[in-house]
């Protein structure tokens, strides 16, 4: 079992193959994952880039949607899909401006095959997440989140989606930190183990015929190597978000951060003859 996670405003590009009937099947994920409304590009102090006095410019929401319809191009013979695993809010003057309508205009210009909520997406409460839910063209999972005490809420999210290319289906299951509550205004939602609701929800797409399957996570890498260890035999990839966590395989580093370790991380499933 395959799973990989990045710092913020980390955009990345795997490619695994998987064993689908006796036979493998590429899939390349393409992921981004804790945005934090960084629309614009910066300096490499965070700070407004100035790039006429000599300073290098890097992220911004352009680099992004360039990037991933470039390897969107390069993956094309190998099924590529594109997802994000959460926290797009909060963090620069755009969002804190212009809220949920701003991210929800940016991400509809090259919407992911799916999208997981992070904590900050809570940031102003609930209200302040349903009119993004509205609008946004992508679909949204989480599947240990029980919204049958907030009405607003309710309805707008599903447990898991199927993404039908390539003539295969691929199953993807949405899951945000169980503690979410200690650190949101979460309302009155209510947050089940992530293990316990990936692994119920991945025997119903197994039982459907459905042998892709991904976990979109905002839970932090330590959670995710819970999933990973306890989530069912059925899940094949986790693509996490949360913790910002540098994750790297390579000769060096790309940056000043020191990687906590490998991209993608590997784990075995004792209970389930050592699987990975």
């Amino acid at each position: 079992m395959t799973f990989h996670l990045r710092k913020s405003i980390g955009l990345l590009c795997m490619s695994v193959s998987l064993l689908v009937s006796a036979q493998l099947f590429p899939v390349s994920i393409i992921h981004l994952n804790d945005f934090h409304a960084r629309f614009e590009e910066v300096n490499s102090n965070s700070g407004t880039c100035k790039p006429d006095e000599g300073e290098v410019c890097i992220g911004g929401y352009g680099r992004v949607v360039t990037t991933v319809k470039r390897l969107l191009e390069e993956k094309k013979n190998l099924n590529p899909i594109y997802l994000n695993a959460g926290d797009n809010f909060q963090g620069t003057l755009w969002y804190n401006i212009h809220r949920w309508n701003v991210t929800s205009y940016f991400l509809n210009l090259l919407p992911a095959d799916a999208i997981t909520l992070g904590n900050h997406e809570f940031d102003h409460q609930v209200s302040g997440v349903v009119p993004f839910l509205e609008t946004i063209k992508s679909p949204i999972v989480v599947a240990n989140v029980d919204a049958s005490e907030e009405p607003t809420f309710d309805g707008k999210f599903s447990k898991t989606f199927v993404i039908d290319k390539y003539e295969r289906k691929i199953g993807i299951i949405g899951v945000m930190l169980q503690t979410t509550p200690n650190i949101a205004s979460t309302g009155r939602l209510k947050f089940t183990d992530e293990a316990t609701a990936v692994r119920e929800e991945a025997a119903k797409l197994k039982s459907q015929g459905i042998d892709i399957i991904i976990v979109l996570s905002h839970s932090g890498l330590d959670v995710d190597i819970a999933i990973a260890e306890n989530g069912g035999p059925d899940i094949d990839v986790i693509v996490g978000g949360h913790s910002h966590t540098f994750l790297w395989t390579g000769e060096g580093s790309p940056g000043p951060d020191f990687p906590r370790g490998e991209y993608p991380t590997i784990v075995e499933q004792a209970q389930h003859g050592n699987r990975r």
